[in-house]
C-alpha cells in the first residue's frame, strides 16, 4: 500500500505538555523510525446525502463496508431507524455511545422517524437506483444540508487517510501534528466529502468520534502548546506517565 508522507513546514517542534505542567528537554520523543508498518483498518465513506427534518435526522452519516455511523446532536434522542429494501422497509437496531450510534450492515437508504417528522440518508452513489418510498418531503428551509457551509475544516477525496486530514487541518490552524504524533500502526482510509462548522479542537473530536465504536478506537490528545497526537483509547494522553514532569 502506498505510504503518504506528510511534509510540514515546521522545523522545530516543542514537546507536548499538559496545561499545568512543563516537560524537561530530555523527555523522549516519539520517533518516526519506531513506527510499525502501516495497515488498513477499514475505509470511512462520507458520501451520504441527508434530507428531511433537521430535528429528527442525524448531523452526519459515514460508513465502512460493514457498519454505518450516525452522529447526533448532544441532546438528540435516537429516532426510529429503518432501511429501504426491495420488498419494503426493515426496522434497524443500533448501539449508541455519546453522540454516535452504529448500525451494523451495508445499507444504501436509511429512514429516521419520530411521530410525523421524517428524514432520510442515502449513499450518493446509490441515488440513481434507490426508491423514494414512504418519506414525506419538507420545506427547503428544513432540509439537512449535505455539507455545513462556512467551515474551514473539510474532508475531501485528496486526503486519502484520516491522518492526512488531521495534518492538513493542523497546518491551517497553526497546530503541530507530525508523522510521529500518529502513534498507532494503521491508517484509516476515507472517501467522500464532509465539513465541520466548529473550531479546530471540536472538529478533531468530531472526526475522531468516527472510530469510537470501531474495533480499534482512537482518541485525540490536544495539548496546551498546540500539539495534537492520536493514540489508542487504551493509552493515556497524560505525558507525565512516560516522562518526568516539573511544575
Amino acid at each position: 500500500m502506498l505510504t503518504v508522507r506528510i511534509a510540514l513546514t515546521i522545523l522545530a517542534l516543542p514537546l507536548f505538555g499538559a496545561c499545568t505542567t512543563l516537560l524537561r528537554d530530555t523527555t523522549p520523543r516519539f520517533e518516526v523510525g519506531a513506527q510499525a508498518s502501516q495497515t488498513t483498518s477499514g475505509s470511512l465513506d462520507f458520501n451520504w446525502r441527508l434530507s428531511g427534518d433537521r430535528s429528527v435526522g442525524p448531523i452526519q452519516v459515514f460508513s465502512d463496508d460493514q457498519k454505518i455511523w450516525l452522529h447526533w446532536h448532544a441532546k438528540q434522542t435516537t429516532p426510529i431507524l429503518s432501511a429501504q429494501q426491495t420488498d419494503g422497509e426493515q426496522i434497524l437496531s443500533d448501539s449508541r455511545r455519546g453522540d454516535i450510534s452504529v448500525v451494523t450492515g451495508s445499507w444504501d437508504h436509511l429512514y429516521f422517524r419520530r411521530g410525523k417528522k421524517t428524514a432520510q440518508a442515502m449513499r450518493v452513489n446509490s441515488l440513481g437506483r434507490a426508491p423514494q418510498v414512504g418519506v414525506t418531503e419538507v420545506d427547503s428551509n428544513k432540509q439537512i444540508a449535505t455539507t455545513q457551509l462556512g467551515s474551514n475544516f473539510e474532508i475531501n477525496a485528496d486526503d486519502l487517510h484520516l491522518r492526512n486530514t488531521l495534518s492538513r487541518w493542523a497546518t491551517l490552524s497553526g497546530w503541530h501534528f507530525l508523522p510521529e504524533h500518529w502513534t498507532v500502526d494503521f491508517d484509516i482510509p476515507i472517501s467522500g466529502y464532509a465539513s465541520f462548522s466548529v473550531d479546530f479542537e471540536e472538529s478533531v473530536k468530531s472526526l475522531m468520534s468516527a472510530t469510537e465504536l470501531s474495533d480499534r478506537p482512537l482518541q485525540a490528545c490536544i495539548y496546551s502548546n498546540r500539539v495534537l497526537r492520536v493514540v489508542s483509547v487504551t493509552q493515556t494522553c497524560d505525558p507525565s506517565t512516560s516522562a518526568e514532569v516539573r511544575s
